[in-house]
């Protein structure tokens, strides 16, 4: 069975108060192409579909317009709820849909029942995971003994009481934050702080293939077929060098698998840029990043006058213009200063340690420097 894997579409997003609809329409039809060319038997979808819970009349068209254009390809779809989803607004005439092979998952609904397709080498069943927390899944726990408290406690109930068929080919669709996947610094993703929301690759035993969503570039966790197929385009300028694509998946016999990303090409590039003001007037570099979205930093020490206007003449995408001068630098470092003025002692001396010898203090080091600290403060003889 072929099958192409997509995530994270955020239908109706805005980039820096940039609308994103012209550019998704514009690859969406690509994946379109691409999905008829491959001849795949079915698209999956892993979650945030839309970017906001209201989506746009204008997120809601483009996604009608996609799925029937799938459908009229003869095209199945497997669609599930991430966390940006409504999954109540996502599964609306989920009945309704199933008659034209579009499969909608919304909201969990206390049971992991398998989607079954058929191939030369058999059944193979896809499993429909919406984004899960710990609460979706408390709601179906009777015994409060049995109840879960993190994300990885209810995505391990929620699989063993699934009764899952290890000696059949199984695929999981699922939106969920998988411990050891890499995230842009300044990403576009919408994490949990302190990592809260992760869980263990381990938990995807069951599954020959898991296809995931909610991480937004391409990646593959632990050597094993958990694949992040990432955003369809860039929706940050940390994500502007991410090869952008539609994963198509072949499975075989078990554990006969395989991958490739084929490439989309986006309306507009997305570019960060620094240089001189003069620079940017150059024709050569408005012919080659004219029609790109840019973040652009200027090295100029004295601020040009209306120079965000003055660039939106030629680069009429511009979305951030900021200055890297001694001016910034000098305030730069008072920003810092202030910053450590508000550390304590410890933390201070923490920070040191760790740019001196990149590890950590550790559990002992830390409570002799408090102890020390204390001594300090109260006049004590350290000697």
């Amino acid at each position: 069975m072929k099958f192409a894997h997509l995530s994270d579409l955020h239908l109706g997003k805005l980039v820096n108060g940039y609308s994103m609809i012209e550019d998704q329409k514009f690859v969406l039809e690509q994946v379109i192409g691409i999905c008829i060319e491959e001849q795949v038997d079915a698209v999956v979808i892993a979650g945030d579909v839309y970017d906001r819970f209201q989506p746009s009349l204008e997120a809601m068209d483009l996604l009608d317009s996609f799925l029937t254009s799938l459908h009229q390809a003869k095209i199945p779809v497997l669609l599930t709820a991430g966390n940006h989803d409504s999954g109540d607004r996502i599964g609306f005439a989920k009945k309704l849909l199933e008659k034209s092979e579009i499969f909608v998952e919304g909201v969990y609904e206390g049971i992991l029942k398998p989607l079954v397709f058929h191939d030369e080498y058999g059944p193979i069943n896809f499993y429909l995971l919406p984004f899960l927390r710990p609460a979706y899944v408390n709601r179906w726990i009777k015994d409060e003994n049995e109840k879960v408290s993190t994300f990885e406690e209810a995505f391990n109930y929620v699989i063993h009481h699934s009764k899952i068929d290890e000696t059949q080919r199984n695929v999981l669709v699922a939106h969920q934050f998988v411990t050891g996947a890499k995230v842009h610094e300044d990403g576009s993703e919408e994490l949990l702080v302190g990592g809260l929301d992760q869980i263990s690759y381990e938990v995807f035993k069951p599954f020959d293939y898991v296809a995931l969503g909610h991480i937004h570039s391409y990646q593959i966790i632990a050597n094993h077929p958990i694949v992040y197929c990432g955003t369809i385009l860039p929706y940050s300028f940390a994500e502007a060098n991410d090869q952008k694509g539609v994963l198509i998946v072949s499975i075989k016999q078990k554990d006969d698998i395989s991958y490739q990303q084929i490439p989309l090409r986006p309306l507009h590039q997305m570019s960060r840029l620094k240089g001189m003001f003069h620079e940017f007037m150059d024709s050569s570099m408005v012919s080659k990043y004219g029609q790109n979205y840019l973040d652009v930093t200027l090295f100029d020490e004295v601020e040009i006058l209306d120079a965000a206007l003055k660039l939106k003449a030629y680069y009429p995408y511009l979305m951030r213009l900021q200055y890297e001068n001694q001016t910034t630098k000098h305030d730069q470092a008072l920003k810092t200063l202030e910053k450590q003025s508000q550390l304590s002692p410890l933390e201070l001396f923490d920070r040191f340690f760790y740019e001196m010898h990149h590890i950590n203090l550790s559990e002992e080091q830390i409570e002799y420097l408090q102890k020390t600290v204390e001594e300090i403060e109260e006049g004590g003889d350290l000697f």
